[in-house]
Parts: structure tokens; C-alpha cells; sequence
């Protein structure tokens, strides 16, 4: 990853995109996923972004947060399925703890548990945009299969 040394002569990450840099935006949808801050109706109402902290996607009149997104939301349950079925879940069993417990056993599930974020953020961005806001460019999935139903 390009850098710089700043003026006390430690190395600073350079921020700007590269688009021959794939695993930026998958690590871009995971810190979101990880960290709860990000494209989140919750998050963004707390800084002023949005009007209100509830979810666009469903009627549950529930906050906009990462574990309503990832968990809870009914607008990504085919999405979720798909997700438990390929880390062996049952459906009680499918929490945070659970899912990031999952990640870390393998590269494979890492891999499922961010094509899964990816899939469902990318969604989200692209609304956002639909909207006429302005957010971070889907990644790369989205970028190599332009056609990819995220649905």
C-alpha cells in the first residue's frame, strides 16, 4: 500500500483510492460490519447525516444499526439464509459473536462473512445513491459483475 512519511517522519497511510486495490473495499464494508459506523441510518442520525435513525428497508420501525442490518432486517433474510446455511448456523444461532467466531476458523468463512457484508452494503450504497445521496463507490464485487443481482 503507497505511503508517506509525515513531518515527524512516521509512515501515514496514502488514503486515496486504487482501483487495482480490491481488498480496500472489502476492507472498507468489513470495518463498517465490525465497528457498527458506516452506512447505517443509526449511525449516520447520531451525526447529523439523516433525519431519522429508523430502518428504510423494512416496517419494523426498528433503528438502522449494523446488528438490525446483518440480523435483524427483513429486507436481507435470503441473504442471511444463504450465509447460514454455508457457516453451518441455525437461525437462533446467528449472532454477532457467532458469525465473527466463525470468521476467524477459516479463510473460507472470512470469505463468506464478507461476500455477505459486501453483497448487502453494496445494496445499501447503491440506494443511497438512487436517492441522490452521495457514498463511497460500491466494491469490488459489484465493479467485476456489473449486472450481479444483489437481491
Amino acid at each position: 500500500m503507497a505511503g508517506y512519511m509525515d513531518k515527524r517522519n512516521q509512515r501515514q497511510m496514502d488514503c486515496e483510492a486504487d482501483p487495482s486495490n480490491q481488498d480496500m473495499a472489502t476492507f472498507f464494508v468489513l470495518t463498517q460490519f465490525l465497528s457498527g459506523h458506516g452506512l447505517f441510518y443509526a449511525y449516520l442520525h447520531k451525526t447529523g447525516k439523516v433525519r431519522s435513525p429508523k430502518c428504510p428497508n423494512c416496517q419494523e420501525n426498528q433503528d438502522d444499526d449494523a446488528f438490525h442490518t446483518f440480523f435483524e432486517c427483513m429486507r436481507w433474510t435470503g441473504v442471511r439464509n444463504c450465509l447460514r446455511e454455508k457457516l453451518h448456523l441455525a437461525a437462533k444461532d446467528t449472532t454477532p459473536e457467532a458469525v465473527k467466531g466463525k470468521m476467524l476458523e477459516s479463510e473460507k468463512n472470512w470469505t463468506t462473512v464478507a461476500d455477505y457484508v459486501e453483497k448487502i452494503m453494496n445494496k445499501k450504497i447503491l440506494q443511497e445513491a438512487a436517492k441522490g445521496n452521495h457514498g463511497p463507490a460500491p466494491s469490488r464485487e459489484l465493479r467485476r459483475h456489473p449486472g450481479l443481482s444483489l437481491k
